[in-house]
């Protein structure tokens, strides 16, 4: 069980890192989605009602399993939810009402991790007598109490990717004096000529959207598929403004946070002010425990900085207000900055509050730094690559105006791996392997996280999960330490021991390629599964990096006289370069494969996909190459 759920653990890791081995293909919900009517009347003050009415069908046993009860989020504080009525239409007709023991509402999970800090609650409600072709209906009204910045509304309105949508409308009733931009794609509709005084009337219509092509390793449906934004903000700019108006004062610096400050910095002289900023981000980021609520799932105001410290725990913008309380009482300025921590890369071109910005973190202008303490193992000034190449919301201060920027991407100067491995193979034809792998910049900062966050003295189980995963029959362990996983003033590596019995067939002749062993995550071959659909139709990312294996194959006495080695390779595309060598010094043969990946952007572009797809094919064939004897 326990080796079970630390693979599990293991693996929804590296899907967001990895691109694992998937043909794309349709998506599948099991459902039809007949209707979705949303109906929207705002008031001056941004606060709504909207009135929803759903219809789906069930065609198949997995829509039953999966669709047979429907969910609907909502903070507390912000909003009432009401069901007006549900029930269950079966497929030779009759209707089975919900009946009100049917209907749930609880404590979301991310809520129940930090009541204190949020208030996310979960209507459920269970349909009874559902079979194949059945429809499921549901009428609610949701009634928002607060809006989440006063004076504004917004709302950004998308089908179920994954299912066949017959229809969905979205209609909105607002004062004439409100000024909405929208943004409509696949939409057809808006603003409509026939209103009662003061007042304007839209509606927009989805009609017939099949379900998106799902390409694995992809960016967010929302960015390519059929979206509808509407917001009373006039640009992003404006959504800086109004979001400082409600974080900025929370970051007040007290004498708690004044004393703090000056205790971790004691030791470093005012004028090293970058090792000032560090200590303080390297505290926040240790000693502030993260809870993983997303910007916009309840309210976006941070709790105060004194109450974060107090509590030692908080969501990403309460760290950031935190880190800008410390970094103030040392004369350090700092600016949140908000992101999108996903998959999503597009920005719409209606600012929405928050919108597609789900994460806040800090950007200190003195030395142009972006930073995330949320992160926990980062090193100064290293983001997680989820969040490497975004385009951002860096918020201003006072006089100054917010701005979109460009996040920084990877370097192959400083995101780096290095990779030595040494093989012995015995008279049996069983091979013995031990790995050092040495790890910077977004290497480093994903390795600490997976194997920070794994239970100590696993070493053995995960070795041999990982050698199972990847289709190598055999025992292996990798060894790292906590200590090292903490210890942000230098890189981070581990070692790994494998051994795969049987691997190749003495005394010959036969052939062997080099195993992959236990080298990690961010091995050349690794770095490029992404590929392997003949085509796809949505951006693909993909970051710059500097990869090299060095591998030395010691083999058994006699064996290296009738070797066969690969011709040596040499590959370049726009942004790529790999290269191979294959050496025999007696009985030993020496490898070096090098990638480097120095891209323009963090997204490979469909036009794009075809030629660096050949590059990669190039280069999986030299990684299958094989040593002949």
């Amino acid at each position: 069980m326990i080796a079970a759920l630390m693979t599990t653990r293991i693996l929804r890791l590296c899907a967001l890192f990895l691109a694992m081995l998937m043909r794309p293909a349709a998506a599948s919900s099991g459902v039809t989605v007949l209707l979705v009517q949303r109906d929207y009347v705002v008031a001056a003050d941004g606060r709504f009602t909207r009135d929803d009415h759903v219809r789906l069908r069930i065609d198949s046993a997995q829509g039953i399993q999966q669709r047979s009860q429907m969910s609907f989020p909502f903070s507390a504080s912000l909003a009432r939810l009401d069901l007006i009525e549900a029930a269950t239409i079966g497929p030779r007709g009759g209707r089975t009402p919900v009946q009100p023991d049917q209907v749930r509402v609880q404590q979301s999970p991310l809520s129940a991790a930090a009541p204190m800090y949020d208030d996310g609650q979960v209507m459920t409600v269970v349909f009874p007598a559902v079979e194949v072709g059945s429809t499921l209906e549901a009428k609610l009204r949701w009634t928002q109490l607060t809006p989440l910045f006063p004076g504004h509304f917004a709302t950004l309105e998308a089908p179920e990717y994954q299912s066949e949508n017959r229809r969905m409308v979205v209609s909105l009733r607002a004062p004439a004096s409100l000024a909405l931009k929208t943004e409509a794609r696949g939409f057809s509709g808006g603003r409509e000529s026939v209103a009662s005084a003061g007042e304007q009337r839209w509606q927009w219509t989805l009609d017939g959207s099949s379900p998106l092509r799902f390409e694995t390793s992809s960016v967010a449906a929302v960015d390519h598929g059929p979206r509808l934004a509407v917001s009373t903000l006039p640009d992003y700019a404006a959504l800086g403004r109004v979001y400082a108006e409600r974080a900025g004062p929370q970051a007040a610096v007290t004498p708690a946070i004044l004393a703090l400050a000056e205790q971790l910095v004691a030791r470093i002289p005012p004028e090293r002010r970058r090792e000032r900023a560090e200590a303080l981000y390297r505290w926040v980021s240790s000693q502030i425990r993260y809870v993983a609520i997303f910007l916009g799932a309840g309210a976006v105001v941070p709790h105060s900085a004194q109450a974060v410290l107090d509590y030692r725990y908080g969501d990403c913008k309460d760290h950031v207000v935190l880190l800008e309380a410390l970094l103030a009482a040392v004369g350090i300025d700092s600016r949140a900055v908000l992101v999108n921590a996903g998959d999503s890369y597009e920005l719409p071109g209606v600012a929405l509050a928050p919108g597609l910005f789900n994460h806040v973190i800090s950007y200190l202008p003195e030395f142009d730094l972006f930073v995330d303490s949320t992160a926990a193992v980062a090193r100064f000034g290293q983001l997680p690559f989820t969040e490497l190449g975004k385009t951002a919301l860096i918020v201003g201060r006072g006089a100054e105006p917010a701005r979109l920027a460009r996040l920084p991407g990877a370097d192959p100067a400083h995101d780096q791996v290095e990779i030595d491995t040494t093989l012995t193979l015995d008279p049996q034809g069983n091979l013995y392997g031990a790995s050092s792998v040495k790890l910077d910049g977004v290497f480093d900062l994903f390795h600490r996280q997976i194997l920070g966050g794994l239970p100590v003295g696993a070493h053995a189980q995960i070795g041999q999960q990982l050698l199972a995963h990847s289709g190598q029959t055999g025992t292996g362990s990798l060894r790292w330490s906590p200590e090292a996983v903490a210890a942000l003033d230098r890189a981070f590596g581990f070692s790994a021991t494998f051994q795969l019995p049987g691997y190749a067939l003495l005394p010959g002749p036969g052939a062997l390629s080099l195993p992959q062993g236990l080298a990690g995550f961010a091995r050349i071959g690794s770095s490029l599964e992404a590929f392997t659909p003949a085509t796809r139709e949505q951006p693909v990312p993909l970051l710059s990096r500097h990869i090299v294996e060095w591998t030395h194959l010691h083999l058994p006495e006699g064996l290296a006289e009738t070797l066969r080695l690969p011709p040596p390779v040499a590959v370049t595309t726009k942004g790529g370069h790999y290269e191979s060598s294959y050496e025999r010094h007696g009985d030993r043969v020496e490898v070096r494969r090098a990638l480097e990946l120095d891209l323009p952007h963090v997204l490979i572009l469909p036009p794009d996909y075809a030629e660096m797809r050949r590059f990669v094919q190039a280069v999986n064939r030299d990684l299958r190459a094989q040593i002949v004897y």
